[in-house]
């Protein structure tokens, strides 16, 4: 339970719980959670979602860095789509962009004046997300975000997380272009959807996790956005523009990334792609000493496990891979082999093979616990 507890009032959350003895009540325990600075820190996301959100709606075609033929390719599907004013589906993995292309398409279209509004699917209830697009009269009167998009565009993103039932109340809502207001009443509502999605809806369809009639009017544009490995033509432009923004964020002065630090970063699996590699360079600068303007590898915030992987063959990479968790386990277990074994799941016998085979000193190690 949420009390004020204290002479000024303090917000606390009190968890408690009965203390029985052989079935009686002894008495009671109650632990008490300050949780005014955990309200002090959702404040603090709020606003750095803001300007997240205030950048974000200013990207406009001429953002793009497209010297890759297949983020040409997409780049031709997006021009496409800021004139066809229909329904949209961004698809690409994490971090690839699809928020960015959602606000490039409203900030070029005939809609760019109008709200850009975005919800993403993915947090939250079916209940939430519902009373988030549609509103509710529970509690205070809620508008919806679909009635604020009114004459602007709803970005929906991670689309894949959208509960069925919301997905069909949206479909419905798409046909007749009419949202029924909280007060009962019918109103004419014009928003262009856009949505995102990680995954292929295709198989969400075929095992009835996604409304097939809402994917219909989806995928009429279908835009796919390229991982970073299919578009490493366009990797320095990326780190320049990158520079550029964090300078401007971090109250930075950083000229450029150096070669070396470029061959590393290229080398790298980005599995959360342009936005991981954002965060990497953020990150970087960070470690320049104030007369450092150029970032080099010592800057870089890379594992030793992503260094491991940065070339070799499938079988180079598994052994290397092996070899560190050997390591690793040997470490945390003071070199009590016997231990671990038993952490790997192995025999002794093979962790003896594995350790003559990777050429590891024995001498020193436990053999028993």
């Amino acid at each position: 339970a949420r009390l004020r507890v204290g002479k000024h009032g303090k917000e606390m959350m009190v968890n408690a719980a009965p203390i029985i003895v052989d079935g009686k009540l002894r008495g009671s325990v109650g632990v008490l959670h300050d949780i005014s600075e955990l309200h002090e820190l959702q404040d603090e996301v709020q606003r750095a979602r803001k300007i997240i959100r205030s950048l974000e709606n200013k990207y406009t075609l001429n953002d793009v860095i497209s010297e890759s033929e297949t983020m040409q390719v997409t780049l031709e599907q997006v021009k496409f789509a800021v004139n066809a004013d229909a329904p949209c589906l961004l698809r690409g993995d994490a971090g690839v962009g699809k928020g960015m292309f959602a606000a490039i398409i409203h900030n070029e279209s005939k809609r760019r004046h109008r709200p850009f509004i975005r919800v993403d699917c993915a947090v939250g209830d079916e209940e939430s997300l519902e009373k988030q697009l549609f509103g509710s009269l529970r509690n205070n009167h809620t508008t919806g975000m679909i009635e604020k998009s009114d004459g602007g565009t709803l970005f929906l993103d991670d689309i894949d997380g959208m509960p069925i039932r919301v997905q069909e109340k949206l479909s419905d809502f798409m046909t007749t272009g009419k949202l029924q207001l909280t007060s009962g009443k019918l109103k004419q509502v014009d928003v262009r959807i856009i949505v995102s999605a990680r995954h292929p809806l295709e198989r969400a369809v075929f095992e009835k996790r996604f409304y097939e009639p809402f994917f219909e009017r989806l995928k009429r544009i279908t835009i796919y956005i390229p991982a970073l490995v299919e578009r490493m033509k366009d990797f320095e432009g990326l780190l320049s523009t990158i520079v550029h923004k964090q300078n401007q964020l971090l109250q930075c002065s950083v000229q450029s990334v150096s070669e070396a630090s470029i061959s590393v970063l290229k080398d790298k699996k980005w599995s959360h792609n342009v936005k991981e590699l954002e965060t990497t360079i953020a990150q970087a600068m960070t470690f320049l000493e104030k007369t450092e303007h150029v970032i080099q590898p010592k800057h870089l915030q890379i594992s030793s496990l992503d260094q491991q992987f940065l070339a070799g063959t499938l079988q180079e990479q598994v052994e290397n891979l092996e070899k560190q968790l050997i390591e690793s386990a040997l470490r945390a277990n003071d070199f009590n082999k016997k231990a671990t074994a038993d952490q790997l799941g192995v025999s002794i016998r093979n962790l003896y093979y594995k350790m003559d085979k990777y050429d590891f000193d024995r001498s020193g190690m436990q053999d028993f616990s």
